[in-house]
């Protein structure tokens, strides 16, 4: 699953339609599920978080499954880069940044 290239599809409080029902972000050609769509905002160290949890398993650790954490952080500059970011995906956990 790792070798995965492509997009991530991502909804901000809501379901993505590039996603299976109830899913708020995927990846890759298969859309693979990496958390459900959640409307619960946390506000951790002075950084806006949506977490997507509970999304397809994951192949690296047995009961575990992917999840997405999305950070809302304000650039100093406004531009036309100021779209989401993919930063990380932990391989370990299945955490999706």
């Amino acid at each position: 699953a790792y070798s995965e290239k492509g997009l991530v599809y991502l909804s901000v409080c809501g379901d993505n339609e590039n996603c299976a029902a109830g899913v708020g972000a995927c990846f890759g050609q298969t859309r693979i599920s990496v958390g459900k769509a959640s409307k619960r905002l946390t506000y951790v160290d002075q950084v806006l978080q949506l977490v997507y949890e509970g999304g397809s398993p994951c192949p690296s650790k047995t009961g575990l499954s992917y999840k997405s954490v999305i950070s809302f952080v304000c650039r100093p500059e406004v531009g036309p880069t100021n779209r989401p970011m993919l930063i990380s995906l932990d391989k370990r956990t299945c955490t999706l940044f």
